[in-house]
């Protein structure tokens, strides 16, 4: 008798057990890792991510489609359907020689290997100013995502709406 009562209770432990496992996944339904965003304040990653940016803007200024292609983010492609034909009006229109120059910088570690980086930044022509009289600078101002792979070392790129620099930041 005492065996029967064991056996029932084991049961009924597993069976409240397997219950709880079910309910607590259809309460909480495929809930993603939240990763830390924060501002970055590494020189050296902040030069490697401007050099990338600089990189695709040198890229969009020669109207290099096909190296476009190979370093935005394969996801964006898809999402957006890029191709080779319409690559360039995902970027603003460039002419002349400019250079990319990042204001701020946000990063987010995906894994051991892998960072996203939101970048806020400015594209200003390469100009050699005259100082007898002043110029005013045209400034555009772009948001650009940057995933670095460190163990591939190979970094992809997107185009941003830039909500992240409109929210702020507590930590500043």
């Amino acid at each position: 008798m005492k065996e029967i009562n064991n056996k029932l209770v084991a049961i009924f432990l597993a069976l409240a057990a397997i219950s709880v496992v079910i309910i607590s996944f259809l309460t909480h339904p495929n809930v993603e890792e939240s990763h830390d965003i924060s501002i970055l304040k590494q020189p050296s990653e902040f030069f490697t991510v401007n050099s990338c940016i600089y990189r695709t803007i040198t890229y969009v200024s020669k109207k290099e489609n096909n190296n476009l292609l190979k370093v935005l983010d394969s996801s964006y492609k898809k999402k957006n359907k890029i191709t080779e034909d319409n690559v360039l009006n995902v970027f603003p229109t460039i002419s002349g020689e400019v250079t990319f120059v990042s204001k701020k910088m946000y990063y987010e570690k995906i894994n051991n290997n892998i960072k996203k980086y939101y970048v806020k930044g400015i594209i200003k022509s390469n100009t050699i100013h005259d100082y007898t009289k002043v110029e005013k600078e045209e400034e555009t101002e772009l948001f650009f995502i940057v995933v670095l792979d460190s163990k591939k070392q190979v970094f992809s790129i997107e185009p941003y709406n830039g909500k992240i620099f409109m929210d702020g930041d507590e930590n500043e």
